[in-house]
This record gives C-alpha cells, structure tokens and sequence, in this order.
C-alpha cells in the first residue's frame, strides 16, 4: 500500500508541468482569438487630431466592434476630453443610424456595427469643449487573398540547371 502512494505521488509530481502548461496555452490561446485590435489612423481637423481603434466585440454582442477615438491637441497634446461625439457607420453603401459614443478614460467609445467582408466607412462628428463642429473620416478594407502567379523558371526551360 505504501508503494502504490509512493508510486501514485511519484506520477503526479511528474504530471503537474505538463497540465500547467497546457493549461497556460488554453488561457492564452483564449486571449490571443479574443484580441482584435485595427488602428484606423488619425486625422487633424480645426486643431484637433482624432485617432481612431477598433477593439474586439463586448461578450454577447456579436457582429459588432468597440471604436474608442482619442481627440488631443497637438499643439500642447493635451487630450480633450470634453464634448459631444457620434458617429455614422456606413457598411455597403448603407448609412447605419448615428451612434453616440460615450466619455470613457480621456477617450469616446461605443459598440458599433462592424462586417468582416465589406469595406466600412466611419463618419465621425464632434463639438467638442471649445464649441467648434468637426468632422473625420475613417475607413477599413476587407481583407483580400493573396494569389501568387507562379510562372515557369527561365532557368529551368534553358537547361541551366
């Protein structure tokens, strides 16, 4: 009986690193399908620059995406923080309903429509603190598949090799 507990013992001491690290690799093979994360660039306009992110979906929202724009001066790169902010997603040539985005740590989110196949375009309208109306514009692409022509090798045909 002692030699089966020993034995026992001797087996899971040696089985523990293999399930922690398979463990490990589920958990961040988890983080790693859930990370989404396209930089749609920045845009100046009356002296404020936006930048815009589009994050992965919020659990439950399927077909969608989170877009946080940064609004800061570059000037003195101050954030602006304050404001009204709403933007108008347009998917395949279709205007989406204006969305409002909301403050959210010196920056504006809020879920919107997003479609892996088509382009979208993000209208983005702002006053912001110091009263003016501004407008940007941002943009995917649907991804696109790599063709590869392969043609004959000129070596080849003349014998070279």
């Amino acid at each position: 009986m002692r030699h089966c507990l020993l034995l026992f013992g001797f087996v899971l001491c040696l089985s523990l690193p293999v399930l922690a690290d398979s463990a490990t690799d589920q958990v961040a093979g988890d983080k790693r399908s859930e990370a989404f994360r396209v930089e749609l660039g920045q845009e100046i306009s009356r002296g404020v620059t936006a930048k815009a992110v589009l994050l992965s979906q919020v659990d439950g929202m399927p077909g969608t995406r989170l877009l946080r724009v940064d609004f800061y001066r570059p000037a003195d790169h101050a954030m602006v923080v304050d404001g009204d902010v709403a933007v108008k997603v347009v998917i395949a040539d279709r205007t989406q309903p204006p969305i409002r985005l909301l403050p959210h740590e010196n920056s504006f989110q809020a879920q919107v429509p997003f479609a892996e196949d088509s382009e979208i375009q993000y209208w983005i309208g702002c006053k912001l603190d110091d009263g003016k109306k501004r407008r940007y514009r941002f943009y995917t692409l649907p991804p696109r598949p790599v063709v590869e022509q392969v043609s004959p090798s000129v070596g080849l045909e003349s014998g070279l090799f």
